[in-house]
């Protein structure tokens, strides 16, 4: 048999914990926001621009490497026309060596970085100037320069050791005897070679790529000042910031043509170059390309651009500038610019704490007040002459500690008497209106049977403006205590509803829903979660013409909605009783709702009513009645009476043990809206 698998859980989003203070709260949010926002700018902005700086880089090594390149193709071949020149000269071509030293004086004055030599076709010297050592005709045989001047070819090296103990930059050209036929005539065998010489660390001055490149790097000649301009580049000396140009030839010697503080390298074999610090950029140059070709090369951890082209058969060059160097400019750009972003970030946060003390102060106040109610100190009240919504808030907090006074007064005047119950059944219907309650846009019934002389349910019904509230919840537990509860729990419900000061996201039916009941479950479960009391509540509300209804069910008996043609619609439950978590969310739920539409709402103690065998009334029961009832022609209060009826019956001769609650709300034809709350006169202790 196949193992069993465990099934998967689904994948839930973690929940995000904001802390529990309001001031918290909004700080958290502003810098979330902000960094949701902002990463990604930043993010998009960093490497946009870096995508500019290399394109700018890069277009500035390309352009040093064509004009490195224009030189070079120019001075090269000034050394071969000025050659080819010479080689017909009679003296030179006779080999007389007091003429040939009387010229190369007078060239030495106009090309003081050049050297001149003159071979017969055995290897001898001739004349030659800068010559440090003897010269061995074998060896000079021997050299590749030699030996393609005498096949009638000119011929370009670069020789280790030119007649000195310094590496050189060779050119020779084929001698050719007086009277014969042209030197250019390759079936005519040369009688000598002769040569021009320019010392590796003198090619920058003698071709003139030295002064030219410093205009470029610099920024005089062209627009290329991302690159860097302080000290140059020098990898054997650990300076790993700048920019170097390097002329590499077939065999891996090397020119620094642009500074003086790399000359030493163009005395090292190529071995040593491609073994050091400057090998990945002498490699870079193995297969460069006439139109140029980028690279990044990586040496010890740091990057660099660099930039190859090819001068000629011989020679390519290579432009090389550190990468850091050349995004130092973007990076302090974006330090700044972050720098900016957390200054006024820190602004706006002080701001808000700054905010958050003056609205939180009077909130904390009327906390501390409803904290001093709830450990029985009922004489706390709010010193306060304000006139605003915080100020009725007050008023109503002061005015529920004179009325649990005056209950608390008469409980202990009546301690053992009725008239205590009685007492606290009348204070409790001050909550609880017997008014008329119908609007023009809603016929409303609703009763309240608490099943000791006082309970722990209640009703609401609020009209502002167009909108219509309607408020049924159970305080859990019975009696004095949940009575006490419900008081506070009505007025911070009933001063959530009714202010007037909203935020303008507020002013929506389901977000002033939501506001409201999370606001009465926060202060609750944080003020007084220790008293374990918590209540269920459904709230709804109606504006007059809409054709819907809004609603919030927090953890309550399921209500109803009874439809015009005899459907029976079940309404969604929102969320937890209020009261017993903090930060508890809560959904709101929106149902169609027009014109003979009957929405029916009830506490526990309508479908708990317990017959006198203890069978509970139970909620098919209450289907089974709703089901018959003919919505057309059914008024809500003639429906309240059939219901209380009917738990009556079922009741029979047994005791109630449970508060009983049913309000009952039919849409009716919108018209004028009424005054806000003028139906319902807002009870003295209620707020």
């Amino acid at each position: 048999m196949p193992e069993p698998t465990t099934p998967k859980r689904p994948f839930r989003m973690p929940r995000l914990r904001l802390p529990r203070s309001l001031q918290g709260q909004l700080i958290a949010s502003v810098w979330l926001g902000v960094a949701v926002v902002m990463v990604p700018f930043n993010y998009v902005s960093i490497r946009q621009e870096r995508e500019k700086a290399t394109l700018a880089v890069l277009a500035a090594l390309r352009d040093q490497g064509e004009i490195t390149q224009y030189i070079v193709n120019r001075w090269t071949g000034n050394i071969n026309d000025l050659l080819q020149i010479m080689a017909t000269m009679p003296a030179i071509r006779s080999l007389d060596r007091g003429e040939v030293l009387s010229i190369f004086e007078r060239l030495q004055v106009l090309y003081p970085n050049r050297q001149w030599r003159l071979f017969d076709r055995a290897g001898r010297l001739i004349a030659g100037t800068g010559v440090e050592r003897p010269v061995l005709p074998q060896q000079e045989r021997e050299t590749v320069a030699f030996q393609r001047a005498m096949a009638g070819r000119m011929a370009s090296d670069v020789a280790d050791q030119c007649l000195s103990e310094e590496s050189c930059y060779l050119v020779s050209v084929p001698v050719y005897a007086s009277g014969e036929r042209p030197y250019t005539t390759p079936s005519i065998a040369p009688i000598g070679v002769l040569e021009a010489v320019v010392y590796l660390s003198d090619t920058a001055e003698d071709s003139g790529l030295k002064g030219q490149l410093e205009k470029i790097q610099f920024g005089e000649a062209l627009n290329v000042s991302l690159l860097q301009t302080q000290a140059p580049l020098s990898m054997q000396n650990g300076q790993r910031t700048g920019t170097e140009v390097l002329m590499v030839n077939r065999d891996g010697h090397v020119v620094f043509p642009v500074t003086t503080i790399n000359d030493a390298m163009s005395k090292l074999s190529p071995a040593a170059l491609r073994s050091g610090p400057w090998g990945p950029f002498i490699k870079a140059a193995d297969k460069p390309s006439q139109n140029g070709r980028f690279q990044t090369v990586a040496v010890d951890g740091l990057k660099f651009f660099t930039y190859t082209q090819s001068v000629d058969d011989d020679w390519s060059v290579v432009v090389v500038t550190d990468q850091n160097s050349s995004f130092e400019a973007i990076d302090n750009q974006m330090r700044q610019m972050l720098l900016k972003q957390l200054l006024l970030l820190a602004l706006v946060t002080a701001v808000i704490v700054l905010v958050c003390r003056q609205v939180a102060r009077p909130l904390r106040r009327a906390a501390a007040t409803m904290q001093a109610f709830s450990a029985g100190d009922f004489d706390a009240r709010i010193d306060s002459d304000r006139e605003d919504d915080i100020g009725k808030l007050f008023s109503n907090i002061n005015e529920t500690g004179a009325n649990l006074v005056r209950l608390m007064e008469e409980q202990a005047q009546h301690a053992v008497t009725d008239k205590q119950l009685e007492t606290a059944a009348k204070i409790q219907q001050q909550f609880i209106s017997n008014d008329k309650h119908s609007s023009g846009a809603v016929d409303i019934a609703a009763d309240f049977d608490p099943a000791y002389e006082v309970g722990a349910d209640w009703f609401d019904v609020i009209h502002t403006e167009q909108i219509t509230y309607v408020v049924i919840a159970d305080v859990c537990d019975k009696g004095i205590p949940s009575s006490l509860f419900m008081s506070v729990f009505r007025s911070l419900l009933r001063y959530s509803l009714t202010k007037q000061d909203l935020d303008e996201h507020q002013q929506d039916i389901q977000a002033r829903l939501c506001a409201t009941i999370s606001h009465v479950n926060d202060y609750m479960a944080e003020n007084h979660g220790l008293s374990a009391m918590f209540a269920t509540i459904f709230i709804a509300g109606y504006r007059a013409g809409s054709g819907t209804l809004h609603y919030i069910s927090a953890g309550h008996e399921q209500s109803l909605v009874l439809r015009a043609d005899g459907a029976l619609d079940r309404l969604n439950n929102s969320g937890p009783a209020v009261g017993v978590f903090a930060g508890a969310r809560y959904e709101p739920f929106s149902t169609p709702y027009h014109p003979g539409d009957i929405l029916f709402t009830y506490t526990d103690g309508l479908v708990d009513t317990r017959s006198e065998a203890g069978v509970s009334f139970g909620f098919d029961r209450l289907l089974e009645l709703l089901a018959k009832v003919q919505p057309a022609a059914c008024t809500p209060n003639e429906l309240l009476t059939r219901v209380q009826a009917a738990a009556a019956a079922h009741r029979g001769n047994a005791d109630q043990f449970d508060d009983l609650t049913v309000l009952i709300m039919k849409a009716g034809m919108p018209s004028e809206p009424a005054p806000p709350n003028s139906q319902v006169p807002s009870p003295p202790a209620a707020g």
